[in-house]
């Protein structure tokens, strides 16, 4: 099959210029990378020099070390108003659980 035309790229994944089909990673012995959809084939060296960069939300990923630093303090005077509670950066929030 053709090699004129390379991939598409889109963040690290290639895709099949023929048919648009999420091709799969070269095996270390491969010099070419096959389409299982159309059979076009994809030079392994375009999977070099492919930079990805990953971000994560701070809160994705809870420690144990930073659940404990949060302080929780229960108020009772006039009812149940709720749970006060400062977190490690020392924002306070006011949680309230209502039961019915």
């Amino acid at each position: 099959m053709s090699t004129s035309v390379l991939a598409h790229k889109i963040g690290s994944l290639l895709f099949c210029p023929t048919c648009g089909t999420l091709l799969a990673l070269p095996k270390d012995d491969e010099d070419t990378v096959t389409c299982e959809q159309c059979g076009h084939l994809e030079p392994a060296t375009s999977y070099e020099n492919i930079e990805i960069t990953t971000r994560s939300h701070p809160d994705a990923f809870p420690s144990a070390l930073q659940q404990k630093r949060k302080t929780q303090t229960k108020r009772h005077e006039k009812g149940d108003q709720g749970t006060l509670v400062r977190d490690s950066m020392g924002d306070l929030c006011l949680t309230t659980l209502m039961f019915a």
